[in-house]
């Protein structure tokens, strides 16, 4: 049987042929991929420029503020938006049958609508493709408003929904009776845990809902136990078997136990720490154990008696200065050396408690005829026979401005009409003419005034005279034609 055989260079062309073929398929392929290819980039880019251009400056479509839709509004018109509800928004919070309410600015909320609309405009844009961020705004939870809270007014309404809603626990504590500690047991309580009701004023201003929120109290357990009060226990016990000795001249004290048991208080941990309670000394209750030493040291001061009659000084009774324990002083040091366990020797420090003096001031006018002036009341009598038979409104000397009126008893040294008053002569920058002048008392004298509007008010403390006594001009004559030379004058405030 005879067999056909392809020569070589035949064979190598054929082969090449297909290859090309292949080639061509692939190119057109590759060519189709680049189309479709560039086709969605220029479709993606066309959408990315048309969205970015209509979303410019807007709330992705699909988010929600505490229900409210502001998808595809502007930043101006969700602000309009958000702020509506704003004035008028309230926690409600019902337990059993009470409910409290109170406006969310009376606890302290201060809502932000610009970290709101921040917020806002941010959610959905964390992708650069804008067709994705829309797929992500619709799938974002809705937001809540973006508020400040002042936690003291927070944590006060909290404690007045706690308060009323049923028994609170009570925390293990520490008594102290006749110098021996003992611990008084934790008790649980049926009440509202402060973190619940925490969480429901915080979901209804993130929601800004005023639909009241029902909480149910449950068993609350005290976070001290009595447990946890073992070691101040022994603290306590060393603190007071410290030894007190106070010392003054030739006494001695030194508190019993039963005296010490106010000596220590005790706080409780911070929340942020392990339960337990703290001891410390009280300075107060110290000073309780003092007050019974200063009593024992304490000697009150004499004060000097003086006694004043118709400008004559006579002393009744010599002062003498008092002594007092200076309880705050040795407190301090008691509190400080028995906290660091430390013993008390001390002599009692004191201080001199200054005597005052005490002036009886009376006047004894056994006259036929006199003249009182009252420099507080700006007024004056005329008296003859112990009866009044004249009196007037008068302005004093100007005390505020360093010229005031002398007091004391006086008489009129003489009586002068028709004369001017020169104040140079005793370094004052005045001369005027009075009708009627009667001294008692070196320069100063009852006189007529004509250049003064009014008498008897208060403006003479600035305003007044140079420390003469101004009169009227009737009462000026009157008082001119009726007292002698030698008529006393009694001025006294």
């Amino acid at each position: 049987m005879l067999v056909a055989t392809m020569p070589g260079n035949a064979k190598t062309a054929k082969a090449k042929a297909g290859d090309a073929l292949v080639s061509d398929k692939l190119e057109g392929w590759y060519r189709l991929a680049f189309i479709v290819f560039s086709g969605l980039v220029f479709v993606a880019f066309v959408l990315q420029l048309g969205l970015s251009s209509l979303m410019a400056g807007r709330v992705l479509p699909g988010v929600t503020v505490a229900g409210m839709e502001i998808g595809g509004m502007t930043r101006a018109d969700a602000r309009e938006l958000l702020a509506q509800p704003l004035v008028r928004h309230t926690i409600n919070i019902a337990v059993g049958s009470n409910t409290f309410k109170v406006s969310s600015s009376d606890i302290g909320a201060r809502y932000d609508t610009e970290a709101t609309l921040n917020q806002a405009m941010l959610t959905g844009r964390e992708q650069a493709f804008v067709p994705l961020q829309l797929l992500s705004a619709h799938r974002t939870q809705p937001l809540g408003y973006a508020y400040q809270l002042n936690r003291k007014s927070e944590e006060a309404f909290i404690e007045k929904v706690v308060a009323s809603s049923g028994q609170a626990p009570l925390d293990a504590a520490i008594v102290v009776k006749n110098g021996e500690p003992a611990v008084q047991a934790d008790v649980d309580g049926r009440s509202l845990s402060r973190q619940v009701v925490s969480q429901a004023i915080a979901t209804q201003l993130d929601n800004f809902s005023s639909t009241p929120v029902r909480l149910e109290p449950t068993v609350q357990h005290a976070r001290i136990k009595a447990t946890d009060a073992e070691r101040a226990i022994l603290q306590t016990k060393q603190l007071l078997a410290v030894p007190v000795t106070i010392t003054y001249l030739d006494r001695v004290f030194s508190p019993t136990p039963a005296q010490k048991d106010s000596w220590i208080t005790f706080q409780k941990s911070p929340n942020n720490e392990a339960p337990g309670l703290i001891p410390s000394l009280s300075k107060d209750g110290i000073k309780n154990y003092l007050q019974a030493v200063a009593v024992q040291i304490n000697a009150n001061p004499i004060n000097r008696k003086i006694n004043v009659q118709n400008g004559n000084s006579q002393e009744t009774q010599v002062g003498q200065d008092g002594i007092q324990l200076d309880q705050d002083t040795l407190a301090t040091m008691i509190a400080g050396s028995v906290g660091a366990k430390q013993p008390v020797v001390t002599a009692a420090p004191t201080k001199l408690v200054p005597y005052q003096t005490e002036y009886n001031r009376s006047v004894s006018l056994d006259y036929g005829k006199y003249i009182e002036v009252n420099l507080g009341q700006q007024h004056l009598w005329v008296y003859q026979d112990h009866k009044v038979i004249y009196e007037s409104a008068i302005t004093s000397g100007a005390a505020g401005a360093g010229f005031p009126t002398a007091t004391g008893l006086f008489s009129i040294q003489a009586k002068q009409t028709n004369r001017n008053l020169n104040g140079y002569a005793i370094g004052y920058n005045y001369n005027v003419f009075v009708k009627y002048w009667m001294p008692f008392y070196g320069n100063y004298g009852l006189h007529d005034a004509s250049w003064r509007g009014g008498f008897g008010g208060q403006d003479y403390y600035y305003g007044g005279s140079h420390g003469c006594v101004n009169l009227p001009e009737a009462t000026a004559a009157f008082i001119f034609g009726w007292a002698d030379v030698g008529t006393p004058v009694w001025i006294h405030h």
